[in-house]
């Protein structure tokens, strides 16, 4: 039995370094931006992601793509 994937959402997540709590933990932040095309390459997306950097004076720890997929069984 074969299954389809077909992707309904994507967003860009930036990771940002967010200082330290009162124990003196590292902190983070998350910058959602939806709406990425299912189309864009990975190569593209860094790209915004470092463009999109410059905006904010945090550190950018990691770049994530969240997706949202829906499986169908394939008779």
């Amino acid at each position: 039995m074969a299954v389809n994937k077909t992707v309904l959402k994507r967003s860009l997540v930036l990771v940002m370094s967010d200082g330290v709590d009162g124990k003196g933990a590292a902190k983070t932040k998350h910058i959602s931006f939806p709406d990425v095309k299912a189309s864009a390459e990975p190569e593209k997306i860094m790209a915004t992601a470092s463009a999109l950097s410059t905006l904010y004076d945090e550190e950018i720890l990691n770049v994530y793509v969240n997706e949202q997929q829906a499986l169908t069984e394939q008779a």
